[in-house]
């Protein structure tokens, strides 16, 4: 069974992450997040 991700951008983080990385390497940090979604920092919306 296959299951859809979706990722979602603020217009900041997606005018910053094209200033530093390539799509190529958005896609690869894109799968490592698929893969392994807590790794890095965490932040809580509703604390």
């Amino acid at each position: 069974m296959n299951h859809a991700i979706e990722f979602i951008e603020t217009s900041v983080f997606t005018r910053q992450i094209k200033a530093i990385a390539t799509d190529d390497e958005l896609r690869q940090l894109q799968e490592q997040l698929i893969a392994q979604p807590y790794k890095g920092e965490h932040h809580d919306p509703f604390q």
